[in-house]
């Protein structure tokens, strides 16, 4: 966890400069706001990965983790081909869910996040 009463965001202001992405900004509000062990639930990643995002210590490859921040906690819509519009954050959510043989949608919806869906991250 970040030392001192500063704010995670501006930790990551601090550590990235007038460089600092978007989406390590919108990681360190939700940092502030629910803690970097819940933050870190959420993105499905260990929080020492976060918190070396934020000091801009991280040297691996963060793409899918950018990827999985914006779309958890962006605003942004795209077309589910089951669905329709959804939030992304729900496109992300359905990505990652086991199969299930409930119901018609849940079957089609687990198929569709691995046969070609353009916004599924998953590998095939």
């Amino acid at each position: 966890m970040m030392e001192n009463s500063l704010t995670i965001e501006t930790h990551a202001r601090n550590a990235w400069g007038i460089s600092c992405p978007d989406w390590v900004l919108t990681l360190a509000k939700k940092c502030d706001k629910l803690g970097l062990q819940e933050t870190a639930k959420l993105v499905a990643v260990p929080d020492i990965t976060l918190s070396r995002i934020i000091k801009n210590q991280f040297y691996g490859n963060s793409s899918k983790i950018q990827e999985t921040i914006e779309g958890l906690f962006s605003d942004l819509v795209v077309e589910c081909p089951v669905l329709g519009d959804i939030p992304y954050s729900k496109c992300i959510k359905q990505q990652r869910s086991e199969f299930s043989s409930a119901n018609s949608v849940k079957i089609q919806l687990y198929k569709a996040c691995r046969t070609g869906c353009p916004h599924s991250k998953l590998e095939v």
